[in-house]
């Protein structure tokens, strides 16, 4: 497997791993648990931290 190959394969696991992220957000917002919702926060903080762009577009939705 090339470098370019393995880069493409790489672009394409992290929009799963985004997409995943925002699906496992948005299913679990309005659950009533702390535990789930200091979850939510703290994946979503943890990745912002990666991906600033992806945290303020994701919070202005």
């Amino acid at each position: 497997m090339g470098a370019t190959s393995r880069y493409r394969a790489s672009i394409r696991l992290e929009r799963g791993r985004i997409a995943n992220l925002q699906t496992v957000i948005l299913t679990n917002r309005d659950d009533d648990d702390s535990f789930i919702q200091k979850a939510i926060g703290w994946a979503s903080r943890d990745y912002g931290k990666v991906n600033p762009e992806w945290g303020a577009c994701f919070c202005h939705k």
